[in-house]
């Protein structure tokens, strides 16, 4: 088996296996081309520089995908032993949906602006491809088994809180219990979920270990109760996907061609969603009863 550098690999996957005519590789090489060694060095990439790892020859693409430690370092795996951290690559990708790296904040509201598949459309076919590596995973490690929608519905006179869990489902249809991953939570808000008439509405991301600890950043912390349901919900949960909306009677009032810039973006990637198992939803909604 030859990798892209070259190196003949099963000279030097294993020593014993080597003919004796050939050439004793370098210190280098046996930690490059070596399991034991290699998966170490790997495990020091980046999410997305791991990805790209598995390009270089068949040991790396093996190595890659049967490592339970490179499975998890690429969020494919739940770890459950590591303090919550969100996806590094998925946030550089779709930033609406996680705290920002530095401030810990998200967006004030949410906009598909700094999609990646907005910025560049011609990426747009690539991440909605069926097996789209970001698709499998996990929002966060460990991985939340599921997450919570917050509405707040008002008429600008009176408005009620009402709350709704989201559980993940897997392509047979049955409850995920491995956890939220981002195919999920993209489903969700983007293509069935609360975004809809988006010069009316206002949306957020809460991550319990981000801005849900503050909770300082949003045009709507001033309603007490709002925060205190906010509150309370994200010391039960490590995801709360907030939205603000008029009542259902505004809602229906409106001329559906009056759409918000946003709109017309969620429109520009709706056409080329591609989901899994057809139409079907890949999460059930239940009301909560916390």
């Amino acid at each position: 088996m030859t990798c892209a550098t070259g190196a003949k690999v099963d000279l030097i996957i294993t020593s014993h296996n080597r003919p004796e005519t050939m050439q004793s590789p370098s210190a280098q090489e046996r930690v490059l081309w070596t399991t034991d060694t290699l998966e170490p060095v790997l495990l020091q990439l980046d999410v997305q520089t791991l990805l790209l790892a598995q390009r270089t020859c068949r040991l790396w693409h093996l190595l890659i995908h049967t490592s339970p430690a490179i499975q998890k370092a690429l969020f494919y795996l739940a770890d459950h032993n590591q303090r919550p951290v969100q996806n590094p690559l998925l946030a550089k990708v779709f930033p609406s949906f996680f705290p920002h790296p530095v401030t810990g904040e998200t967006d004030a509201n949410f906009t598909f602006m700094n999609f990646d598949t907005v910025q560049n459309p011609d990426k747009i076919i690539a991440y909605n491809r069926r097996r789209a590596s970001w698709r499998r995973m996990f929002v966060q490690q460990p991985p939340p088994l599921n997450f919570v929608l917050v509405e707040y519905c008002s008429d600008h006179r009176n408005g009620h809180v009402q709350r709704k869990i989201i559980r993940p489902k897997d392509d047979t249809g049955k409850t995920d219990v491995h956890g939220v991953r981002m195919e999920v939570l993209y489903q969700f808000v983007v293509t069935n979920g609360p975004l809809r008439f988006e010069t009316d509405h206002y949306h957020q991301m809460y991550w319990r270990t981000g801005a849900g600890a503050s909770m300082t950043t949003h045009p709507w912390t001033g309603k007490s109760e709002v925060v205190e349901v906010l509150q309370q919900t994200l010391a039960q949960v490590d995801l709360v996907v907030y939205s603000k909306r008029p009542t259902i009677s505004r809602c229906r009032s409106r001329d559906p061609r009056d759409r918000g810039a946003e709109e017309k973006r969620r429109r520009l990637i709706m056409p080329h969603w591609v989901s899994p198992v057809g139409n079907q939803l890949l999460y059930d909604m239940v009301n909560w009863e916390g």
